[in-house]
């Protein structure tokens, strides 16, 4: 839901998505045995880093969050150029389960949070895509921002969907949302919700660059 989409959407460049999707089955067996002896910083934040380059096979790593003192989305993106990200391959993916309209009963005023209002930023899914997209659009390549929808009533727990034909990506934060408002008025949500597709689909586009 929105947790994932902020996740996906902002800290999952397709090269970090890649590494950890293997690695983490190469560390799943030496984990369970160094558990007890290894420092507590988190099991998957002690061993992730940005690039896969930097990364050393059983290095324990200690993780160092951003500070939130931001009042800016400037000021975030040199926080994130100050921590060491030069450039990334966007990738994101947006929930459309069932879930959205049994959260929005909620949490939304009993409406989905797929619900789009004319063309204002208004629903959840709008302002995590404008603030994601203002971020992070500065690290990619020419503004491209590939955009994906799984858990819908055609590709359910089994695949995805680019929101534009031929898995074009969009171009700017602006097009994110354009392309996105298209897609969530026409969208039958269903399910179950399942990461699997969007995480294997960045797998692939990384696999062929």
């Amino acid at each position: 839901m929105i947790a994932f989409l902020l996740c996906m959407g902002a800290f999952t460049a397709g090269c970090f998505l890649f590494w950890s999707y293997l690695d983490g089955e190469a560390q799943k067996k030496t984990q369970s045995s160094a558990a007890a002896s290894a420092p507590d910083h988190g099991e998957s934040m002690s061993r992730f880093k940005i690039f896969a380059d930097d990364i050393t096979p059983g290095e324990d790593i200690d993780p160092k969050a951003i500070e939130d003192r931001y009042t800016t989305v400037e000021e975030v993106s040199a926080a994130i150029r100050k921590a060491g990200v030069e450039q990334s391959n966007l990738i994101i993916g947006v929930d459309f389960s069932a879930s959205n309209e049994w959260q929005g009963r909620k949490v939304f005023g009993g409406r989905s949070l797929h619900e789009v209002s004319g063309n204002r930023v208004y629903n959840p899914y709008q302002r995590v895509l404008s603030s994601v997209s203002q971020t992070l659009e500065s690290f990619t390549e020419c503004k491209r921002i590939y955009i994906f929808g799984f858990g819908d009533a055609n590709t359910k727990e089994s695949a995805v969907f680019a929101f534009k034909e031929t898995e074009q990506p969009c171009y700017g934060f602006d097009d994110v949302l354009a392309v996105y408002n298209n897609v969530a008025k026409r969208a039958r949500l269903s399910g179950p919700t399942s990461f699997a597709p969007i995480i294997r689909k960045s797998i692939e586009m990384v696999q062929k660059r």
